[in-house]
């Protein structure tokens, strides 16, 4: 399983690079999908209440790697 988080906007982020690449090196040996979590793609607003709505939480990181972990049999 790989899970990947970042801060930047989805199609222009390192974690779009780096999960790439560890499906092209390792897809025959994954038990789930890639796993991408980044910031909504729109331009993050300066007031800090909403700037964490737009951007990746760590609670969210915790939820979707659970619910990954709990795709494997």
């Amino acid at each position: 399983m790989v899970a990947s988080a970042g801060l930047a906007w989805n199609q222009q982020s390192i974690v779009l690079q780096v999960s790439g690449i560890d499906l092209d090196r390792l897809f025959d040996e994954l038990d789930a999908p890639v796993l991408r979590l980044s910031s909504q793609d729109i331009p993050t607003p300066y007031n800090g209440a909403l700037e964490n709505l737009t951007i990746v939480q760590p609670q969210q990181i915790v939820e979707a790697v659970q619910k990954m972990v709990a795709l494997k049999v």
